[in-house]
């Protein structure tokens, strides 16, 4: 049974509330998300979930996060777990869905981890299908309103299967997100590559910027870059 709440070095995430849980691969692209976007001053954080990737973000900069959620339980638990951080003036969970969200403002970035699984095995729980599974929010519907919602300069962060990673920079390419970073993730040498971080610009000014991340090396150990990143949050580090 998952743990009812994961502790961080200046924060805790509790869980139990919610169908999707903290994981490896979501707290690597948080610290990756929040590393890049420490000078955004408002950014918009879709399927918040927990609120770990919002938590992490507010960690690392100065900004404003609007963390949206539609699921009722799991948007309490976004809301408790906010309230009793440090972050709580700058982190505003928000109950609606992503699809009918009319915000008053544009965002500097809207990052998400989204329901990114097509075609797989559901589970029987709705709520574990909602968070998992693109029944509700699809990558596309994703794509096409985050393009609505940011500034002429604005940027997209997203976390999925690496299996879709071409069909989802094509799919953005038709709705004029210009790819700017990728990120290939393998839990050790020999597995391949199971996760990709991507990164999307309105206007893309620089060249596409394409690496790859290990979480563990061939001795088990965590890589050197994996615990650069995570070494602001995990309490091993």
């Amino acid at each position: 049974m998952p743990n009812t709440f994961f502790s961080f070095k200046s924060f805790t995430v509790h869980q139990d509330r919610c169908a999707m849980k903290v994981t490896t691969d979501g707290a690597l692209f948080g610290a990756w998300v929040a590393s890049r976007t420490q000078s955004a001053e408002q950014l918009l954080d879709v399927g918040a979930g927990t609120g770990i990737l919002s938590l992490m973000i507010a960690q690392s900069g100065s900004g404003t996060i609007d963390a949206i959620e539609v699921e009722s339980t799991c948007h309490q638990q976004l809301c408790d777990n906010i309230v009793s951080s440090e972050w709580s003036d700058r982190i505003h969970p928000i109950h609606a869905d992503f699809n009918s969200f009319e915000p008053q403002k544009k965002y500097d970035c809207v990052v998400s981890n989204p329901p990114f699984h097509r075609d797989q095995l559901s589970s029987t729980n709705p709520s574990t299908n909602l968070a998992r599974h693109d029944t509700g929010l699809t990558i596309q519907e994703l794509l096409k309103k985050s393009s609505t919602l940011v500034t002429p300069t604005g940027r997209l962060f997203v976390l999925i299967p690496y299996y879709r990673t071409e069909e989802i920079i094509a799919c953005a390419r038709q709705l004029n997100w210009q790819l700017a970073s990728s990120v290939f993730v393998q839990q050790t040498p020999k597995h391949a590559y199971f996760r990709t971080f991507l990164e999307f610009e309105m206007q893309k000014t620089t060249e596409v910027l394409s690496s790859s991340i290990l979480i563990k090396d061939e001795k088990d150990a965590y890589s050197p870059e994996f615990i650069a990143l995570l070494r602001p949050y995990y309490l091993a580090f």
